[in-house]
């Protein structure tokens, strides 16, 4: 019998950024795992580039939290229907509709409907201090614990459904050693551990003093780069780095080779032609083709190879359509994937994807990144520029929508015959070698 497995978590991200893995996990495992949100995230920030095409910030987090909800195999994204409170002292806080303003027993009764409708195995949801101390966070631990404790309490909410008990519920708590490397790191490089987080709104030292028992640990290895791909997803909350990913695929159309006056198969290289076109049309829809600053996807078609070379009256059996795609982590490649192999299916072609990756996520207080960053410092002498990639470039990190980048200079790109300047790679070398003393 299938195992499911129900999160009930607070905003649209706490689902990539905390318990991402799991749930990636568990979905790969063949369990039916579900999400219940308490809001849409009304009181985050982000940058007016993220609102293109979005009449609000709740409808923009919400579109980001089904797109991770993809990426992490979830199986049904659930709202509750409060507002976001923001954090203490947040004007947020005092809007009617915000979570926190609604009494623990009304929110457990909307929790306790999920749970007697999906009758999950296990319930996971925030630790007794909501990870970071955050308003919501907190309210929706005590009410999923409240859901939990009665949901086979026939008398508690009976409008929610008949009794069912889960067999257990779990809290997701911050790895202790993190948030201790966190507060001696972040000093180092003159970032307050007392003000950590995008707006700066988030106590490091205080959450590293509490602590709470362990009795499960995962190892999340196998699910690492699914949960980097549902993190891409929440790119206005900073969970993107801005470097392009890859797709690069082949459209392919068949036939009968044989002499042109008697195969009748048709003219391949038309049929390719006219997929282009289509294509073409579909890429607009799915990707950032043009942008004021120039941060945008890239789609190219490098080759149409159909018959032979000086062979005119024989009709090739195959005909190939090379294209390349380098997406920035805000377009959904997996809907533009979808669209083209419907359009593909409906058209008698066939398509063969042979490499598809997103663009690299990395949170700007990741340590390693500040370690990295303080590296170059040391081994330049200069403040390290930032900058998002750019072509002719080699970027490893990309921190808050930029990279770190070293130049080097080729001819290509990525030719059998390309050449790197070999001085490119020294900075490299003296960086890494900076980087070993900072994690002594």
């Amino acid at each position: 019998m299938t195992k499911t497995l129900l999160a009930v978590l607070a905003h649209p991200d706490d689902e990539s950024f905390g318990l991402g893995g799991t749930l990636a996990l568990y979905a790969q495992r063949g369990c039916d795992t579900y999400l219940v949100c308490a809001t849409k995230g009304e009181a985050g920030s982000a940058d007016p580039e993220f609102m293109q095409g979005f009449s609000s910030t709740a409808e923009m987090r919400e579109a980001e939290l089904r797109c991770a909800a993809q990426h992490l195999g979830i199986k049904g994204v659930y709202f509750l229907g409060y507002r976001d409170s923001g954090m203490p002292g947040m004007e947020a806080n005092k809007h009617p509709s915000a979570q926190i303003n609604a009494p623990i027993d009304e929110v457990a009764g909307r929790v306790v409907k999920y749970i007697r409708g999906l009758k999950p195995d296990v319930v996971l949801t925030f630790d007794p201090i909501g990870g970071y101390k955050h308003p919501d966070h907190i309210h929706i631990h005590k009410a999923t614990t409240l859901a939990f404790e009665k949901a086979d309490n026939a008398s508690f909410h009976p409008e929610s459904g008949s009794p069912f008990k889960p067999k257990a519920l779990y809290y997701q708590i911050f790895p202790r050693w993190f948030l201790k490397a966190m507060t001696r790191l972040m000093p180092l490089f003159g970032k307050d551990p007392r003000k950590w987080g995008r707006n700066g709104d988030i106590n490091l030292k205080d959450l590293a003093d509490v602590d709470f028992p362990l009795h499960v640990r995962l190892d999340i290895r196998s699910v690492a780069e699914i949960k980097r791909e549902a993190g891409a997803c929440h790119a206005s909350q900073g969970g993107a780095g801005m470097r392009r990913g890859v797709m690069r695929f082949d459209v392919v159309a068949r036939g009968a080779k044989g002499h042109s006056g008697l195969a009748g198969t048709g003219d391949l290289s038309e049929r390719l032609i006219t997929a282009r076109s289509a294509l073409g049309e579909i890429f607009a829809k799915h990707l950032t083709l043009k942008s004021s600053d120039g941060w945008q996807s890239q789609a190219k078609f490098p080759f149409i190879n159909v018959g032979t070379t000086g062979v005119y009256n024989v009709t090739a059996a195959e005909g190939i359509l090379g294209v390349e795609i380098r997406p920035i982590p805000q377009d959904d490649t997996f809907k533009l994937k979808e669209e083209v192999l419907a359009y593909c299916e409906a058209n008698g072609l066939e398509l063969r994807m042979n490499v598809m990756e997103n663009g690299v996520a990395c949170d700007p207080q990741n340590p390693a990144l500040l370690a990295l960053i303080q590296s170059v410092k040391n081994a330049s002498g200069a403040e390290p520029k930032i900058g998002r990639k750019l072509p002719g470039t080699s970027a490893r990190f990309a921190p808050g929508g930029q990279a770190v980048v070293w130049g080097q200079t080729g001819i290509g790109p990525h030719a059998k015959e390309e050449r790197h300047y070999i001085p490119s790679i020294e900075p490299y070398y003296k960086s890494l070698t900076e980087l070993a003393k900072l994690w002594k």
